[in-house]
């Protein structure tokens, strides 16, 4: 799984950077490639997949969850909510929601 660059935003921005949150998560990669290798045999299909977090100011994560939702109960939404659960993002002024979309690579 590619963790994809975030969407566009105004070009003037005074909180977090969504690059810098994207590339905290992305450190994380190898692991969330095994979640895939190891859990997405059992999902129908290649959905997009999203983790949409929810952090406090101080970037500890209160809330994870895989978008579509209908994924979360699934080994391989609860191997990607426990990754994203533990990631700390560092301080970023002020609580901050956001969502980092995965892409599943294909198997030549």
């Amino acid at each position: 799984a590619a963790v994809a660059k975030p969407r566009p935003m105004a070009a003037k921005r005074t909180g977090p950077d969504p690059e810098a949150l994207t590339r905290t998560f992305r450190r994380r990669q190898s692991i969330i490639e095994r979640c895939f290798e190891t859990h997405a045999a059992q999902v129908q299909g290649v959905p997009e997949i999203a983790v949409a977090f929810s952090i406090d100011a101080a970037g500890a994560v209160q809330t994870a969850k895989v978008v579509p939702e209908s994924l979360n109960p699934t080994p391989l939404g609860e191997c990607l909510v426990k990754i994203a659960r533990s990631t700390q993002f560092g301080s970023q002024g002020q609580p901050v929601a956001f969502r980092i979309p995965l892409r599943a690579r294909q198997s030549p």
